[in-house]
């Protein structure tokens, strides 16, 4: 077996060393993205909660909005009556509610928070028309119309109270 001089064992312990040094800087490369992706993942994740979370306050809010709504005109006697300022604010919140939901960007959702956010916002454009139309045609209407037309304000309403359960249960499934 040759002796090899100091130089040659020189450059064997540098080519060994940057081997490891190689290997080294691969590892910690990786374990930086492996890092990296876990927190992305989270932030997803807590992303997709928080906006699940946020169409169950929606919801909530928009329940709430009928609610007081169905109590303030129980009657066809309410709608001859003139159009309330506290009306007109009602019908603006529930409008921001609506136009939330519409915001909500469904592309990253989970199914279940997408059908809810849609259900939503397909009620509260119901609702609000539904409404809308009545003060306006109020004068028009018969007696089968205003029946037709509590039953639908109360089936909303019911429906709404639903879609508050849904939205809830899809932001536990969310966390």
């Amino acid at each position: 077996m040759p002796v090899m001089t100091n130089a040659e064992w020189a450059a064997w312990v540098q080519a060994v060393g940057a081997i490891l040094a190689l290997g080294g800087m691969l590892w910690q490369s990786h374990k930086q993205h492996r890092s990296a992706l876990e927190m992305f993942k989270l932030q997803q994740s807590a992303t997709r909660r928080d906006q699940a979370e946020s169409v169950a306050v929606l919801a909530e809010a928009a329940h709430k909005i009928v609610c007081v709504t169905n109590m303030t005109y129980r009657d066809r006697n309410d709608f001859h009556g003139p159009v309330h300022s506290d009306n007109l604010f009602i019908f603006g919140e529930l409008l921001r509610v609506e136009s939330a939901a519409t915001m909500i960007p469904l592309h990253a959702m989970p199914s279940e928070v997408v059908r809810v956010t849609l259900t939503l916002a397909s009620t509260c454009n119901r609702y609000r028309r539904l409404v809308e139309t009545a003060q306006a045609e109020n004068r028009a209407m018969d007696a089968d119309r205003f029946d037709q037309l509590f039953r639908t304000m109360g089936e909303i309403e019911v429906s709404l109270s639903e879609t508050v359960n849904d939205a809830k249960a899809a932001a536990r499934q969310a966390a």
